[in-house]
C-alpha cells in the first residue's frame, strides 16, 4: 500500500519552531515549506517530533471493488483515521457506483 499526501506545518507551529531555536542561539528557519519538506529528511524522530508536521492524506494507491474514485479514497483515508484538508471539498459519504 502506498499513501500519498500533503506534509506540511502550520504557521502558528512554524512560529512557535523558530521562537524555540532564536531562544536556543540558532537562526529560524526561512519557510514553512521548505521547514516540512527539510524535516522529511531528518532521521532523528526526536527532532522531527518537536517541529509538529501536520499530514492530509489524498490517495492510497491500491485498487479494490470498493475504491474506484478519488473521492472514495479520500473518504476512506478519513475513516482510517488521517486528517483531511478542511479547504477541501467533502462528501459524507462516497458516490454509489453506477
Amino acid at each position: 500500500m502506498e499513501i500519498r499526501g500533503e506534509v506540511l506545518i502550520n504557521k502558528t507551529n512554524f512560529a512557535k519552531y523558530n521562537q524555540q531555536m532564536i531562544e536556543q542561539g540558532f537562526a529560524p528557519l526561512a519557510n514553512a515549506r521548505n521547514a516540512a519538506s527539510g524535516t522529511l529528511r531528518i532521521k532523528d524522530p526526536e527532532e522531527v517530533r518537536k517541529r509538529n508536521l501536520e499530514i492530509f492524506v489524498y490517495n492510497i494507491s491500491f485498487y479494490t471493488k470498493t475504491q474506484k474514485s478519488s473521492s472514495k479514497s479520500r473518504y476512506l483515508t478519513n475513516a482510517l483515521g488521517f486528517a483531511r484538508n478542511a479547504l477541501e471539498p467533502w462528501l459524507s459519504q462516497p458516490e454509489k457506483e453506477k
